[in-house]
């Protein structure tokens, strides 16, 4: 089940499976009870809490302005921090965001 990226702040989310699948990402774990997750593809892995304005990659603190969300029962996660996390070029305009790989 897809759903639509939701625009909160000024930022894109996009739910954590369809984001995973657009960057290719090769694992994607998750705590529901806790609301963490962890993202990891190659030698990156990003771990994630809903609600907080902080992820880890590769274990170093990355403090990232706009925190993953919570919506009827699925995580959001801020595409730029995670695109960019993974090595991808990020670039948007009032309409549009586009994913450049690496």
């Amino acid at each position: 089940l897809w759903t639509h990226p939701l625009i909160e702040g000024g930022q894109v989310f996009v739910s954590v499976r369809a984001l995973a699948t657009a960057l290719g990402i090769e694992s994607v774990e998750g705590y529901p009870v806790a609301q963490i997750g962890t993202l990891a593809s190659g030698d990156k892995r990003v771990t994630f809490k809903v609600g907080r304005k902080k992820m880890l990659v590769n274990d170093t603190p990355v403090v990232i302005d706009a925190a993953p969300l919570e919506r009827e029962g699925r995580i959001y996660l801020p595409v730029r921090y995670v695109a960019e996390a993974f090595g991808w070029e990020v670039t948007s305009s009032a309409d549009n965001v586009t994913l450049v790989g690496p």
